[in-house]
């Protein structure tokens, strides 16, 4: 009796000795790598100077691309609140646009008499408008302008004593206001219309304006005839950029930038 004792205590010793069986493993779903989300690029922040307000020629295709602010331009605020800014004028210490826009005054030959023509041209004084304007750097290109009194009397001449009435198309460039005022003193009334570089070559055809004020940078206008144009004065365009952004330049000579 006492060995069955023993061999029952030794077989429940054996058994609670025996490992417990492996389980087996649990097949678990692949963790799915994460998606990042894109990173957005932010947009650049871009100050115009208060001398250009206004005066934007390319204003629509700069908004698109950019955060604008227009005010007095401190350089010390480039990188803490800009990270573009341009002005008019050739200005120390900035960077100058490689291709400085010029002003130029063009009459449709359809609109007016060759001899019209020739005293619109020589009615305006670039040198008063470069003057009145006081950008830094400004510059005459040509000047025919003659006395204000002799034009008078050519109009009248011409059957005009009164003068004649047109519209002037504008693309957002200083010195058209006193332009007007210098055609008005020789019986050329003006209507400005603003218009953009686009809009100029319709404009003409569907007798719009009839006369135009416009700027460019490497390509001179291919509207009319020489003789019915004159390059007026340059207004240099000056801007500071951080690191990292691409600088390219709008048709009016304005800086517009993009992160690399």
């Amino acid at each position: 009796m006492k060995n069955l004792v023993i061999a029952i205590c030794l077989i429940f010793l054996l058994a609670a000795c025996e490992a417990e069986p492996t389980p087996f493993p649990v097949e678990l779903p692949p963790t799915p790598e994460p998606t990042l989300a894109p990173t957005a690029i932010p947009a650049v922040r871009y100050g115009l100077d208060a001398n250009t307000a206004g005066f934007v020629p390319d204003l629509a295709e700069i908004e698109a691309r950019a955060v604008l602010f227009t005010e007095a331009m401190n350089p010390a605020d480039l990188g803490a609140r800009f990270d573009l800014i341009a002005a008019y004028g050739s200005l120390d210490g900035w960077l100058h646009v490689p291709q400085t826009p010029t002003v130029t005054l063009i009459v449709n030959p359809a609109a007016v008499s060759p001899e019209v023509v020739s005293i619109i041209l020589r009615g305006v004084d670039p040198g008063a408008v470069v003057t009145g304007l006081g950008i830094p750097g400004a510059m005459v290109v040509e000047n025919l302008s003659i006395p204000p009194d002799d034009l008078l009397n050519e109009l009248a001449n011409l059957g005009s004593p009164d003068g004649l009435g047109l519209a002037m198309g504008v693309t957002y460039i200083p010195g058209a206001s006193m332009i007007q005022a210098q055609l008005a003193a020789i019986n050329i009334n003006t209507r400005i219309v603003m218009v953009s570089h686009t809009e100029i070559e319709q404009a003409f055809a569907n007798n719009q304006i009839q006369l135009a004020l416009i700027s460019w940078t490497d390509t001179p206008p291919d509207l009319f005839s020489v003789e019915n144009m004159i390059n007026l004065y340059r207004l240099p365009i000056s801007y500071l950029a951080v690191d990292g952004l691409n600088i390219s330049f709008t048709r009016g000579g304005f800086p517009i930038g993009a992160w690399e």
